[in-house]
């Protein structure tokens, strides 16, 4: 596979304040993983397959309508 040459990496002030105990923390760890996982990619194997036979699909038709507009 290809690798990734541009990673943005911020860094973001934690809009809560100062840290007061652990459970504070407990809190920030949450909300980080949570945002995480809003970028995280959450396709599964059916969206690859989809995707992957719409491609296939329109190449087909790409190439017949290619040749049809040849012969006319």
């Amino acid at each position: 596979m290809g690798e990734i040459n541009n990673i943005q990496v911020e860094l973001q002030q934690y809009p809560g304040g100062t840290i007061l105990s652990e459970y504070d923390l407990d809190r920030i760890i949450y909300d980080l993983d949570s945002d995480i996982d809003l970028l995280s990619s959450q396709a599964d194997k059916l969206d690859y397959l989809v995707s992957v036979g719409s491609g296939l699909l329109c190449g087909l038709l790409d190439i017949l309508i290619c040749i049809l507009i040849k012969t006319f």
